[in-house]
């Protein structure tokens, strides 16, 4: 699956983004998930399935891919981390 690409610019929450994928890195879930819920974006619901998968709540991780435009993908998580990362930074 490839990721896809988030044409709308993000430079006003590319902090935010940031802070909450730095937070799951550290294992802080909860704490990266009350930054990306209060969020209407296209990375933020990314980010916010992916916190979802995480905790294997497949049916709501794939409620917030849909709402991010894209699926659930087959790739590890340590993998997906880094795809969003490389998003996040672009």
């Amino acid at each position: 699956m490839a990721i896809i690409r988030y044409y709308h610019r993000m430079t006003d929450h590319t902090e935010a983004y940031m802070k909450a994928m730095a937070l799951i890195k550290d294992n802080q879930w909860a704490k990266a998930h009350d930054i990306i819920e209060m969020m209407d974006t296209q990375m933020a619901s990314h980010i916010h399935a992916y916190l979802h998968r995480i905790e294997g709540d497949k049916w709501n991780a794939d409620y917030w891919y849909r709402r991010a435009g894209t699926t659930r993908p087959d790739c590890s998580l340590m993998d997906e981390w880094s795809q969003i990362s490389e998003l996040i930074q672009a």
